[in-house]
């Protein structure tokens, strides 16, 4: 960075970079894992991921991650796979049986390019591929971390939280048309 430059400035280009970073890196881990799925699933996967965000999520944990002390090889896997995991909320959420959008981030939603059915699997792998992802750290990791950390992330994506918050939204969804 330029020392004339403004902190505003500074602050950008720094955000921009760790972006790019997390995007290339986020795609590096997901591709040694997609190499044995079907094309179409795997292109949809690739197009919810990979596709253009803030990636709020992992810098938040890469920030933890240096707080603790974690290594960066380590800290973004951990990011990844909460990537994952806010990825297949938002191919599900979108889908017709829950909000209908056909947008998100100025681009057709995953079921509107690919269809239901592929990006209802396409939700389902990146679920499951994210604790994978962590379960995946045992190596780096000492094995009760890795299992806490691998029900952190199931508790916080499953039917006790973001699903349980899906299922209250279209509870409060179907009370409103129904007039209650």
């Amino acid at each position: 960075l330029k020392p004339s430059m403004k902190p505003e400035s500074q602050s950008t280009v720094r955000v921009a970079e760790i972006v790019s970073t997390l995007d290339v890196e986020i795609a590096r881990i997901t591709e040694s894992m997609l190499r044995a799925v079907p094309t179409r699933l795997a292109e949809s996967i690739r197009y919810s991921l990979l596709g253009p965000g803030k990636r709020i999520r992992p810098r938040l944990t890469m920030a933890t991650g240096e707080a603790l002390g974690l290594s960066n090889e380590v800290t973004l896997k951990i990011a990844t796979a909460m990537e994952m995991t806010h990825a297949y909320t938002l191919i599900h959420d979108d889908l017709p049986a829950m909000d209908d959008d056909d947008f998100r981030r100025g681009r057709p939603t995953n079921h509107k390019v690919y269809g239901d059915g592929i990006a209802l699997l396409a939700g389902d792998s990146l679920a499951l591929l994210a604790p994978e992802v962590l379960l995946g750290l045992r190596e780096q990791l000492p094995a009760d971390r890795v299992v806490a950390l691998t029900l952190a992330l199931l508790g916080s994506a499953g039917s006790h939280g973001v699903i349980a918050g899906q299922a209250a939204e279209m509870a409060l969804v179907s009370s409103t048309e129904n007039g209650l």
